[in-house]
């Protein structure tokens, strides 16, 4: 059926079978309550079957191994219920490789909409090895930070190679699959506002990096 680019009922998520030409909801029952939004989307890298979807403000995450045609609840992060100052979602998803590794970065809800707004922790990185069975926190070398990770990447030639942008804190780099982070933000300033990360594909040190009004940098030996 056609979709009003308008409509903002946000429990409604959109799938295509195609090319974009044709769009029809899923409502499944194991979605949030009305009026919820959506983080992230990712799809598997070698099949196309098997996504994952987190919501914004109620700290879920979702499987879903037929393409979205049904889906289950992987993961719910302890103390967030979707109301003020407890309203979190994994701002961002990556999956991985045959063997279904799954990154997800934690963020505040509304931080996208408000950038200005007063920082609140959230819960950084956390990491599955097993298509989302089991979940465990990645946040080594994190810590005094605000967990709100609002960019997270995958070097292409190295998996093990992940960056992740920082809500206040700058851009951490990790080359061993999230067991320890440091930080790579150098002289870059802005460092709240790091909102966008990109690896090249060619080459794990060659980074791009977009914040809130300081412009798009560019870093070789990352």
């Amino acid at each position: 059926r056609e979709v009003d680019p308008n409509d903002r009922r946000a429990r409604l998520l959109f799938l295509t079978p195609g090319a974009g030409g044709d769009w029809f909801s899923e409502t499944p029952a194991e979605f949030p309550p009305a009026g919820n939004e959506w983080h992230a989307a990712a799809t598997h890298p070698a099949n196309p079957l098997v996504m994952s979807l987190s919501d914004k403000n109620h700290g879920l995450i979702f499987r879903s191994a037929d393409a979205g045609a049904s889906w289950r609840r992987v993961y719910a992060q302890a103390g967030v219920d979707g109301t003020a100052g407890r309203a979190h979602g994994a701002k961002e998803l990556i999956i991985l490789d045959a063997s279904e590794t799954v990154y997800a970065g934690f963020a505040q809800s509304g931080l996208f909409t408000d950038p200005a707004r007063p920082i609140v922790p959230s819960y950084g990185v956390l990491k599955s090895a097993d298509g989302g069975a089991t979940w465990n926190a990645k946040n080594n070398g994190l810590g005094g930070t605000s967990l709100d990770i609002v960019a997270l990447v995958v070097a292409p030639t190295n998996n093990a190679v992940l960056f992740a942008g920082v809500r206040g804190a700058g851009i951490f780099k990790t080359v061993n699959a999230g067991e320890a982070w440091t930080n790579v933000t150098g002289s870059i300033g802005g460092a709240g506002g790091m909102f966008a990360l990109a690896v090249s594909p060619t080459d794990a040190n060659t980074v791009f990096a977009g914040t809130q009004g300081g412009g798009l940098y560019k870093s070789t030996d990352c």
